[in-house]
């Protein structure tokens, strides 16, 4: 029930400023936003592995051990996804020329005659 309550306080918040704001600029603040999404997730990842380095470091028990050889392995399986699929966007973005400069493939449409 708590959980419902921070999120109404949370729109309750959120909802007068974006009654005053144009939808373009909140749309494209969003946007903004997830430009860096990839950047963190790949910082998460790498902290991930790194914690998995301290921990194999100070493991005494041979449990402690696995645990950490395994969160050093996801660690390193995860950095290499996220790298893998941002190349293969950046590949795919630059073959069709789709991006964020405009220039490119446009959508097909009716011109007035």
């Amino acid at each position: 029930m708590s959980h419902v309550k921070r999120i109404i306080g949370l729109f309750a918040v959120m909802v007068p400023g974006l009654a005053f704001a144009d939808l373009n600029t909140v749309v494209q603040k969003i946007l903004g936003q997830l430009g860096s999404l990839p950047a963190l997730i790949l910082a998460i990842a790498v902290l991930y592995f790194l914690w998995g380095v301290v921990s194999y470091v100070r493991a005494g028990a041979d449990g402690d051990i696995a645990e950490a050889s395994a969160m050093i392995i996801w660690g390193l399986v995860a950095i290499f996804v996220i790298i893998a699929v941002w190349g293969l966007v950046g590949l795919i973005s630059t073959t069709f020329g789709v991006g964020t400069t405009g220039t490119g493939l446009s959508a097909p449409g009716l011109t007035p005659s």
